[in-house]
């Protein structure tokens, strides 16, 4: 019974360990802006569709997780889904792409 127990609260640790929440996720600044070609304004309504239509559905992952290409393919996938317009599409792929430096 401990053991079931052990196991059911280490595998509830480990799902809820996979995604980062808001406060794990940077605050876009100007150099960032600069970086993307896009307003320090664009990037933060970027950040904010990732947090509030991305996370309807599934945990989010750290910006730098995947690479700018990755992230264009998830996003292009996941648009249709997530019932986003292209230029809110755009908005998300700006502010996840705007740490990475390639």
């Amino acid at each position: 019974m401990k053991f079931q127990l052990f196991t059911l609260f280490f595998v509830a640790v480990l799902i809820t360990s996979c995604g980062v929440s808001a406060k794990n996720l940077y605050l876009p600044l100007e150099a960032n802006a600069s970086k993307a070609k896009v307003s320090v304004e664009d990037l933060v309504k970027g950040r904010d569709l990732y947090l509030n239509k991305c996370n309807e559905c599934h945990k989010l992952n750290k910006p730098l997780k995947y690479s700018s290409s990755e992230w264009t393919s998830i996003l292009n996938k996941m648009q249709p889904k997530a019932e986003i317009s292209d230029s809110e599409e755009g908005l998300i792929h700006a502010y996840l792409t705007s740490e990475i430096s390639e």
